[in-house]
């Protein structure tokens, strides 16, 4: 017998032996949905690999800006900067298609301090000094913000090509002492 079928039967006879409260209560249960159903959808993702993007300065990566040597009592009380370098990126060979690019500061470097944003210098030299980044406005970066929020400049390819130009400067803690002042920070170029 099918389940209408044996459902009927005790329909049948709860109503004729004056079960029929309980009936309508059992026949409500049976009529309740035994799972619900979210509703449900489709998540899509896109995006592109891009190949080769840009040759930085003619193929070598990395950059040295080597600093002046100042004074330590130029940089005496805190906020005190000196010894500014310009410094550039020359882009060439960008991909086809690649309109803006812009230097994205690794904020997980060893040395960068996240409560500034500047460098801190390698242990043995001098003390109560960073390196501060700066835009080709002479604003300063920070290096401990996220992509895209560390005021580094976002500079337009043409041709491909572009110059992304910065500066670094010593920045006084307060009481800067002498002594070898080295640093190093990871970059990679973003194209938003």
């Amino acid at each position: 017998m099918s389940f209408a079928g044996v459902f009927n039967h005790w329909m049948e006879y709860f109503m004729r032996n004056g079960f029929f409260p309980f009936t309508m209560v059992l026949a409500g249960l049976l009529l309740l949905p035994i799972g619900a159903q979210a509703e449900s959808g489709q998540m899509s993702f896109s995006g592109s690999i891009i190949g080769s993007t840009c040759t930085i300065n003619g193929g070598n990566n990395d950059v040295s800006v080597e600093l002046p040597a100042v004074q330590s009592a130029r940089l005496v009380n805190p906020g005190q900067t000196d010894g500014r370098r310009s410094f550039q990126l020359t882009l060439t060979d960008c991909t086809a298609g690649l309109s803006r690019v812009q230097t994205y500061f690794d904020r997980d470097s060893p040395a960068v301090n996240p409560q500034t944003g500047r460098l801190v210098l390698d242990e043995g030299g001098a003390t109560n000094v960073e390196i501060q980044l700066l835009n080709s406005l002479n604003a300063p970066i920070n290096a401990a913000g996220e992509s895209g929020n560390q005021n580094s400049q976002v500079v337009n390819i043409v041709n491909g090509r572009a110059n992304l130009i910065y500066a670094a400067q010593y920045y006084s803690l307060g009481g800067a002492t002498p002594g070898v002042t080295t640093t190093r920070i990871q970059y990679a170029l973003t194209y938003p």
